[in-house]
């Protein structure tokens, strides 16, 4: 009988391996486009590509700051960026001092003026918006014994907020000082790297954060101290990128190179994890109280309460609601920094919610918000009246009331006692 012959078999061989390639084939666009679904449909940052790199965009606008071309938030060895004294844009002037004001301050308050210092983000900062609109500008215009000095910064975490109060902003000797929050800034307590965090936008520069160590908070440097790392950074990003990404939470979830990087199915399998980790910053859109964005902000914001307080002013939280916050609220959803005030407040750290401001009719005629999402003039106007009237209620629109109210806070810090710890 003669042998059978094998080529049938190798022709159903062959006929299965070429169903089986297209079938993954198949499955790796499926993943990717589901990427794309994700980062264009929803806005999620996600790892449309193997390995991280910078957009055109903060690129560019990296390549204006190399350039000496940036007229307003320059370069700062030490907290990344900061304002510009003198610095200009079409909107925003800030003094010789660095802070946005039309005016110049005195080193010590005059004498019966009670001096705020206010610090934080963008929307402290008053971005999108002219100077006379901003919230500061316009709490000094509604009391004459007031003078508030911004030293926002847009795109800034409470991190740097406090070393820019601790270098720039304490020595004006401030009787009271307002710590600006948003709820998302929590996630910038984990981040190095702007464009980490926030890919799509056109911040491209690295910040110092904190860490918790030994029980205490320890401090990570800016891991790009100067312009020549950044020019290191543009010549050799995967050998820059992977050093400045040490410690910084998005690269460790996202953006690490791994070694399956390559292939959609397994980006998207990162991302799913992150997603659903217990260490994940927020959990169906509240902060996640055991994560690690929850514990470092927790402990930023009461060391700062707490070194404004050794200073001798009084400090204040003050907490921003974003748009999202107000749909929150309307649709009966926990806030998302729940978790946060309920740390604070057992931490006998004072603050004040200004999105109980808006739901005051007599203020509010429409919630007003630029294409950036800030706040548009009206909502400044709700923010300075709130606030002014807080400082009537409570007695603090004298200088004199502060040595009184600071004992009082001090108080209250020392009665809290430790932090409860987060399981």
């Amino acid at each position: 009988m003669a042998p059978r012959s094998r080529r049938p078999d190798l022709r159903r061989t062959g006929a299965w391996a070429a169903l089986a390639l297209l079938t993954w084939a198949a499955l790796e666009g499926l993943c990717l486009a589901a990427l794309f679904a994700l980062a264009r449909g929803r806005g999620l940052d996600v790892p449309l590509a193997a390995r991280f790199h910078l957009d055109p965009v903060p690129r560019e606008r990296l390549e204006r700051v190399l350039a000496g071309r940036e007229p307003y938030y320059p370069f700062d060895a030490e907290l990344g960026w900061s304002v510009r004294p003198n610095g200009r844009l079409p909107l925003y002037r800030a003094n010789a001092q660095g802070i946005r004001s039309d005016a110049e301050y005195a080193p010590e308050p005059p004498r019966g003026a009670l001096r705020i210092a206010a610090f934080g983000d963008s929307f402290v900062h008053g971005t999108e918006v002219e100077n006379p609109d901003v919230w500061t500008a316009r709490l000094e215009r509604l009391h004459p014994g007031l003078e508030v000095l911004n030293f926002g910064v847009g795109g800034y975490g409470v991190d740097q907020a406090w070393l820019r109060y601790r270098r720039d902003g304490r020595p004006f000797r401030p009787h009271l000082v307002a710590i600006g929050f948003l709820p998302e800034n929590v996630a910038r307590s984990v981040n190095r790297f702007r464009p980490f965090y926030a890919p799509r936008q056109s911040e491209p520069r690295a910040k110092p954060r904190f860490v918790l160590r030994d029980g205490g908070l320890a401090l990570l440097p800016n891991p790009l101290p100067t312009l020549d790392a950044y020019r290191a950074l543009l010549a050799d990003e995967p050998a820059v990128l992977a050093r400045v990404g040490e410690d910084d939470f998005f690269w460790e979830t996202l953006w690490r190179p791994a070694p399956l990087s390559i292939l959609p199915s397994a980006r998207l399998l990162r991302f799913a994890r992150a997603s659903r980790s217990d260490a994940r910053i927020w959990v169906d859109g509240v902060v996640n109280p055991r994560s690690e964005a929850f514990a470092v902000t927790a402990a930023v914001l009461e060391a700062f309460y707490d070194d404004a307080l050794t200073a001798g002013s009084l400090p204040l939280v003050l907490v921003f609601p974003r748009r999202e916050d107000f749909s929150r609220r309307e649709q009966g959803a926990p806030d998302a920094w729940a978790p946060l005030r309920e740390r604070l407040a057992a931490s006998g750290v004072e603050s004040l919610e200004l999105i109980g401001c808006f739901e005051r009719p007599r203020w509010l005629r429409g919630l007003t918000f630029m294409k950036g999402g800030h706040y548009g003039p009206p909502l400044h106007r709700v923010v300075a009246r709130c606030v002014l009237e807080t400082l009537e209620a409570r007695g603090w629109l004298s200088p004199d009331a502060m040595p009184a109210a600071v004992a009082a806070a001090r108080a209250r810090r020392a009665l809290a006692g430790p932090p409860p710890v987060t399981r």
